[in-house]
């Protein structure tokens, strides 16, 4: 029972301690990389930007979001992991956004996954993030054959 619980609280503290790590990590990358000067101008930058373009942008995002989301659906569909369909959105459409912003898009997405989704392994999350970022590739290979031919 005792090595029960110390699992629970190992595989809780890396839950919670390794997208810290990982947000540690890509702060440092990322504050090296960007020039002094583009921090100091965004406000104005931002201050450019109208209502209606804030508003329009957070449409087109949330839509993208929704988008992604059930495509992660799907994957759970198919790999019968049952994941209630909310839940495999919500994890598919972070787990996507994660993986786009900060590289390495299978892995990072497969350990938003398995942040977000308790009842999924590291080794399953690691497999559907696997699965769709496959599938994703070859959609997309057949629709620019498609386009190729026309």
């Amino acid at each position: 029972m005792r090595r029960n619980s110390a699992l629970q609280y190992t595989r809780s503290a890396l839950r919670l301690g390794l997208p810290v790590l990982i947000l540690g990590a890509c702060i440092i990358v990322l504050g090296q990389r960007v020039p002094a000067g583009t921090w100091q101008g965004l406000p104005d930058q931002f201050r450019t930007i109208t209502a209606l373009q804030w508003c329009l942008a957070a449409m087109l995002t949330a839509g993208s979001f929704w988008a992604v989301g059930q495509y992660d659906r799907l994957a759970h569909k198919a790999l019968r992991t049952h994941i209630r369909p909310r839940y495999a959105v919500l994890s598919g459409a972070a787990g996507i956004a994660l993986g786009q912003t900060l590289g390495f898009g299978v892995f990072t997405g497969a350990l938003a996954r398995w942040r977000a989704l308790s009842d999924l392994s590291l080794g399953e999350a690691l497999r559907l993030s696997a699965f769709v970022s496959c599938t994703f590739v070859m959609a997309w290979a057949v629709w620019t054959a498609l386009g190729c031919l026309v």
